[in-house]
């Protein structure tokens, strides 16, 4: 019992690793698509104020913007 315990434990952490590395790179996509949209439209302001933007139309929860949010002022 308690090795598959331990093995499902082991599992779980990976798939949490992976996911978060996945949701990174999702980031990192989104970040140069919107840098390249705000920088090919000419927009004057803060791309980080399009990005939040972009949060609130999407309907993010909570819990996803604050997540995002901080990796956002990681890269910034």
């Amino acid at each position: 019992m308690k090795k598959i315990y331990d093995f499902l434990k082991d599992t779980n952490q990976k798939l949490f690793q992976l996911r978060l590395i996945l949701n990174q790179q999702k980031l990192e996509a989104f970040m140069c698509r919107m840098f390249r949209e705000h920088r090919n439209k000419g927009k004057s302001g803060c791309f980080k104020d399009n990005y939040l933007i972009y949060l609130r139309q999407f309907g993010k929860e909570d819990g996803e913007k604050q997540k995002y949010n901080n990796e956002l002022s990681k890269i910034n």
